[in-house]
């Protein structure tokens, strides 16, 4: 048969298409079937090998590549895990710490974290007496340490009228008591420091005489006391010293002094034992309370003091700044009236940023409040303690080496000295006495030290005849947050 020209170009094109969609549909089936063609080795297939990576998927064999051997839930840290000891179920993230038995067992990189435990020595036996009673404000001991963690302890023996001085080593089996000052009344409210360089000085004040008077030793050397001079007044209320030293060993001292007005006194040493003194503050009818510490990055002075006015019964908490360079500035914290039974408690710290907290008590029953300076506004809140009722005095605060700010305050049920710290915006708290048996002080003074452990002195007064100092520190690791 004879095909005309145009119709056997119509067949060959409709044979052409049929064949060309068959070619096409064989790609994509090779595609997705592959694989085996090695005409596509082609790139798809490698594609396809990015599936075989897949096998990386056989990678969940990375399970059995990075094991938890120990079955604990947690896989070895060798391989990428969390687990840092992968043959024992007791050690992973997470768990309780054994105490005692230097194993990391949290996998936090600290051994024994939160293991803490309070030791308790007596300095001064029976007999010891501090007249808190007397006056709100009397402060009968005071605790610093040195850069190797040793305590000294500066207190007044009441019944007596002197100042004395209280230390020991890690070495040592009893305490070393060295009578500073028994020229008149004196010794009441003793105020230590140790300097960078390892002199000791205490601030305190003489009832007899109405004056500050400064003591130093430096080591290897003798005690030297001089007079800051009069700061008494009408019912024995002048005095409250202060005292801190600088970055180049001088110190700082600062005190109430009632002359016809309420004066803040700064006295600042510039040769050693010899001072300059200003008067910062003064107010008509009474002030209280100049705690302060000097800021990490310049040694300025951040002061707190209270300001009870009885014309308008109002009081008054007021945090400054002072240096002998500048004029000292000053701010309202808190206003708040007498029928809200303010205390004349107040305490003081820098931060490790430098950033002052402030603490003070008000209220009834008793609410300890912390104001902290952020961005230029003072923000306030009461300290979280649920576990004690009938908050006391006094005040303490202090930091740690790593900026951590430390409070010391009392409690009357139960009667025990408790010291609490700040980590970001969590509070823990810890009894330094054992109620349980039988035991209770009050009266504390704080101080941390080098380790960042703090401890504090106390009262311990089982009755009104056999009072005893005591002192109590913190043993062990700090959980780790």
């Amino acid at each position: 048969m004879k095909l005309s020209l145009s119709t056997f170009l119509v067949l060959f094109m409709a044979f052409s298409f049929a064949f060309g969609l068959t070619l096409a549909c064989d790609d994509d089936d090779d595609d997705d079937d592959a694989a085996g063609d090695d005409d596509d080795t082609g790139d798809d297939d490698t594609g396809g090998d990015d599936d075989t990576g897949g096998d990386d998927d056989t990678g969940g064999d990375d399970d059995t590549a990075c094991p938890d051997a120990d079955g604990d839930g947690f896989t070895d840290a060798a391989c990428g895990g969390e687990d840092c000891n992968d043959a024992d179920d007791t050690i992973y993230p997470g768990a309780e710490e054994i105490c005692d038995d230097n194993i990391d067992q949290d996998c936090d990189d600290v051994a024994d974290d939160g293991c803490l435990a309070v030791e308790i020595e007596t300095i001064v036996e029976d007999g010891f007496f501090c007249p808190t009673l007397m006056s709100s404000y009397v402060r009968c001991h005071d605790l610093a340490y040195d850069s190797d963690g040793n305590p000294h302890v500066a207190f007044w023996e009441a019944g007596e009228g002197d100042l004395k001085y209280a230390t020991k080593t890690a070495k040592d089996k009893d305490w070393t008591i060295v009578f500073l000052d028994s020229e008149g009344d004196v010794g009441r409210d003793p105020s230590i420091a140790v300097a960078p360089n390892g002199r000791i000085g205490i601030a305190y004040y003489t009832s007899g005489s109405k004056e500050i008077r400064y003591a130093w030793k430096d080591p290897g050397g003798d005690w030297l006391i001089i007079s800051l001079g009069a700061h008494g007044g009408l019912l024995e209320i002048g005095g409250d010293p202060h005292i801190q030293f600088d970055d180049s060993n001088m110190a700082h001292i600062t005190a109430i002094k009632f002359a016809l007005a309420w004066n803040i006194m700064y006295h600042q040493e510039f040769s050693l034992g010899a001072f300059n003194s200003t008067r910062i503050y003064t107010e008509g009818t009474s002030a209280f309370g100049a705690d302060f510490m000097l800021n990490a990055a310049t040694n300025m002075a951040g002061i707190v003091r209270h300001y009870d006015d009885y014309t308008d019964g109002v009081n008054r908490i007021f945090y400054g700044t002072y240096d002998f360079t500048n004029e000292a500035t000053e701010e309202d914290i808190d206003d708040f009236s007498d029928a809200e039974v303010s205390t004349l408690f107040n305490a003081f710290a820098f931060d490790g940023n430098d950033v002052p907290h402030v603490f003070f008590q008000r209220g009834m029953p008793m609410t300890i409040i912390l104001a902290q300076k952020i961005e230029g506004t003072w923000q306030k809140s009461s300290l979280p303690d649920d576990d004690h009722a009938q908050l006391t005095g006094p005040l303490c605060a202090d930091r740690s080496p790593d900026g951590t700010v430390w409070v010391s305050y009392g409690s009357d049920f139960p009667l025990t000295p408790i010291i609490g710290h700040l980590q970001g915006e969590d509070w823990t708290f810890y009894e330094m006495l054992d109620n349980g048996a039988g035991e209770y002080g009050k009266s504390a003074s704080l101080a941390v030290a080098p380790n960042g452990l703090p401890g504090v002195t106390f009262t311990y007064e089982p009755d009104f005849v056999n009072g005893e100092l005591r002192y109590a520190r913190l043993t062990g690791t700090l959980p780790v947050d």
